[in-house]
């Protein structure tokens, strides 16, 4: 569902969240916290889109938490990079870049593919 969602965006942001929405309800029944944290990273993406960089934010903060927990240094590289951008948003330009280059660091330790599309989009802040 998550993966539907993330289908829908930038072009259908409503109907991506409402896909993401649907992928964390599910990963609560399954109890899955790795789900979780992809759905709420995807959801808060989609927030962002949306321009509610405050609400984008807390999503993130729980994506990371779970995905810190999960144990997934992807994913956390991919939300420490998110969350850096939403402060970057909110005016808080040095805190997020902390963030932003927290993450680019973590992925580079798994051999992520977008670190390059990452920096491309810090250079625009």
């Amino acid at each position: 569902m998550s993966t539907i969602g993330e289908a829908y965006w930038p072009t259908e942001i409503e109907k991506s969240l409402h896909y993401c929405e649907k992928a964390l309800n599910i990963a609560r029944e399954m109890g899955d916290e790795g789900l979780k944290a992809k759905a709420l990273c995807n959801i808060g993406a989609a927030n962002y889109m949306r321009k509610k960089y405050t609400i984008a934010l807390g999503q993130f903060e729980e994506a990371l938490s779970l995905s810190r927990r999960t144990g997934d240094r992807h994913m956390e590289g991919i939300v420490l990079f998110n969350v850096g951008d939403t402060l970057d948003k909110l005016g808080k330009k040095q805190k997020g870049l902390k963030f932003a280059e927290g993450g680019i660091a973590l992925l580079k330790q798994t051999g992520a593919k977008e670190i390059s599309d990452l920096k491309h989009q810090m250079a625009s802040w």
